[in-house]
């Protein structure tokens, strides 16, 4: 058991990593995410995320290195189609007990990382996803998704085209 993490408050200890008796401190612990942390996103979370850390002392600052690792519902911005995918954070902070804008607060020897995490989620939370790279999206016209297939549309949007004439001459 991790004496210098608490599971329910989520707050970090690490004193023994400044005085020297330990050389870091790995962490990992599950968190139920909220949905206030999504704003006015359409996306969800659909289950408990992970977090995976670990602390060490470097140049005098503790870095907090690791991951986290959320489910989430989202709604592909081309498309429209809901799938399940993982939100995945790469974590590389360093704290710092001054008031710095460049690094995550702690107060003394201790930081609470549901803040922290609560944070790190709020602004990795993508603007825009697509379900796969290559995602067609929306026939404007019918609104047929272009993933299962074509529509004649296309060639009824060529033909009406007041620019259809110059087609021959520039082909």
């Amino acid at each position: 058991m991790n004496r210098a993490f608490n599971e329910q408050t989520k707050m970090l200890d690490f004193s023994s990593l400044i005085s020297g008796t330990r050389e870091n401190l790995s962490v990992v612990f599950e968190f139920e995410p909220e949905r206030e942390w999504l704003g006015n996103s359409p996306y969800a979370f659909c289950g408990v995320g992970r977090a995976s850390l670990e602390a060490s002392l470097n140049l005098g600052k503790v870095r907090l290195a690791g991951n986290i690792v959320i489910p989430m519902r989202y709604c592909c911005s081309r498309c429209g189609v809901e799938f399940s995918e993982n939100l995945f954070i790469e974590v590389s902070e360093t704290l710092d007990d001054a008031q710095n804008e460049e690094y995550f607060n702690c107060d003394g020897n201790k930081v609470d990382l549901g803040v922290m995490i609560r944070d790190l989620i709020v602004t990795h939370i993508p603007s825009r996803v697509l379900c796969k790279p290559d995602c067609l999206g929306l026939c404007p016209v019918c609104g047929t998704n272009l993933n299962g297939g074509r529509c004649d549309c296309e060639t009824k949007l060529q033909n009406e085209s007041p620019f259809a004439k110059l087609k021959d001459k520039f082909m």
